[in-house]
Formats: C-alpha cells, structure tokens, sequence
C-alpha cells in the first residue's frame, strides 16, 4: 500500500525526514486522515482472503494503543463530508526562514484565531505543506501540529525568501 496525496489534505507528515516515506494527511484537533492505495497483488490478496492486517508501532515509552480505524469509504463523501475549517486566517503572509535556514515557514498576521492564542502582529508558522511557491495562494489551508490556517491576501511588498533546498 502506498499512501496518496488527496484533495482534503492540508499536510504532509514525515516531509525531509529520508528515513520515511511521505504521509499526504488531513489533520485537525481530533483526527488524522490518510489516504492508501493499494497494487493490484496487495487487492487480489485482499480479495481472495477478505482481510486486512493492521501495524501500529510504539515507541517504547508505554503500552497505549492510539484509537485507530481502517474503512473503504472517504470519511470525506456523502452526509458525512467535512468541510475544513481553519483555526485561523493570516494575512499578509510570505514565505522565509526562521531559526533554521534549511526549514522553510509562513510569515503573516495571524487574524481571526478560534484559539485565541495570537495577536494581529507578523507570526511565523512551521507546517510541513512548503512544496513550491505555486501551491500558495488565497484561500489555500495549511496545517501545523495543532492548528490549521487559510491563506488570506499576500504581502505585496514583501520578497519570498524561500528556495527549495538540494533541488537543482
């Protein structure tokens, strides 16, 4: 099974860490979506034994399960159809670094927080979604750990710094 990217997702987890392979996800306070498919061998096994096997690593730090659902159907489609709302919006946003010059982040005024953690002033914001320049734009959701944020009007005056690194 190969994870996919998907139109509802607002992230990437495990982006630039080569150890493991990308996860596209849709993230919010409650949940994490991911979407698999499957090669044709992985569905005739499937077919042929109407089973499939789950694997949850722990990390050695306690015996939790972390509740878990595997299901055919888009959490996304029918009555059931979430639409994301975002925690936050930022205006004024462009693209830079922050402490890490490797580590790309999202610079804006951070408006309109259902968390009401920010003030209306320039904030940086760490998400895994910096794929390239094109991807941002008005009304584009990213996500972080704990929060997702709609892109509102971009910085006219302000230069994105950002470059993507090792790619020639």
């Amino acid at each position: 099974m190969k994870p996919i990217e998907f139109d509802q997702m607002t992230g990437i987890a495990a982006e630039h860490q080569p150890q493991f392979e990308n996860l596209p996800m849709y993230r919010d306070d409650k949940q994490i979506i991911s979407c698999w498919q499957l090669s044709g061998e992985e569905l005739k096994t499937i077919q042929e034994t109407g089973v499939i096997w789950m694997r949850l690593f722990q990390s050695g730090r306690g015996n939790y399960i972390t509740p878990s659902l595997l299901e055919a159907d888009s959490p996304f489609k029918g009555s059931e159809a979430k639409e994301i709302q975002p925690t936050a919006t930022l205006e004024e946003w462009w693209l830079g670094y922050y402490h890490n010059p490797t580590v790309p982040v999202v610079f804006g005024k951070c408006v309109d927080d259902t968390k009401n953690r920010h003030f209306p002033l320039v904030y940086p914001i760490h998400t895994s979604r910096v794929d390239t320049l094109q991807d941002f734009k008005e009304g584009l959701i990213i996500a972080t750990k704990n929060s997702t944020y709609k892109l509102g009007k971009h910085h006219e005056e302000e230069q994105d710094h950002w470059e993507p690194k090792g790619v020639e």
